[in-house]
């Protein structure tokens, strides 16, 4: 009986075989889910050291974006055309050009207002050739026989219209434009003089400013010497 009974408990105190598998085996997936553990906080230390460097570059992207983009006349959407930005269409250099010729030639009297005109609009000018067109204002001024009370009034020449072949680019950010005007001086309203002549001129790119010059542009002198091309009166 008693041999009976420590059999007994025998049987019931010892633990079952697949229960002592199961903790032989612990210490291995725990090494096992550690390894992973480890690789994963590596894999998140990766990805963050990824993050924070894309976060400079686009913080250094944004600070070196300018302030102020300077955009000419737009393209036509309609035909599927694109233009970069600071790309200066030819139509925009040549109306330019034209524009500061004229604000500088037309005036209500030559004996001063040509020499004003050059001040008003010397930020559209560089300085060599704002010196360029006073010392040939002075010169012109010197072969006429009066010039106190004579207007003058230019304007493109009849007929003449915008055209690829007027606007010849030197470089990336330099052009030659060839305008064609009509030059008329009156005294008090009476025609003296009606003149035809070419103007081929330099125009480049210049540092924008808002205030001075919004439109980027300037004139850096004549790519050649002005030539009559009619006469008229």
């Amino acid at each position: 009986m008693t041999k009976t009974k420590s059999n007994s408990a025998k049987d019931q105190t010892a633990p079952p075989l697949k229960n002592n598998i199961s903790k032989r085996s612990l210490p291995k997936k725990m090494m096992r889910f550690s390894d992973e553990t480890r690789d994963h906080i590596k894999t998140l230390r990766v990805v963050g050291f990824g993050l924070a460097g894309l976060f400079c570059v686009t913080i250094y992207g944004l600070y070196r974006i300018p302030d102020t983009i300077l955009l000419y006349q737009t393209p036509n959407l309609e035909s599927g055309s694109t233009r970069t930005i600071g790309d200066v269409p030819a139509y925009s250099v040549y109306g330019f050009g034209l524009y500061v010729m004229q604000q500088i030639f037309n005036t209500n009297d030559i004996s001063n207002g040509l020499q004003k005109n050059i001040i008003a609009y010397r930020n559209y000018l560089t300085p060599e050739f704002a010196q360029e067109l006073e010392t040939m204002i002075k010169l012109e001024l010197k072969k006429s026989i009066a010039t106190r009370g004579v207007s003058q009034e230019v304007r493109e020449m009849a007929g003449a219209r915008f055209d690829d072949k007027k606007v010849f680019k030197l470089s990336a950010s330099k052009w030659v434009v060839y305008l064609d005007l009509q030059f008329v001086n009156r005294v008090n309203g009476q025609k003296t003089k009606d003149i035809l002549a070419r103007y081929p001129i330099v125009v480049e790119k210049a540092d924008f400013d808002p205030v001075n010059n919004p439109t980027g542009l300037r004139i850096t002198g004549f790519y050649g010497e002005p030539t009559r091309i009619g006469l008229d009166g």
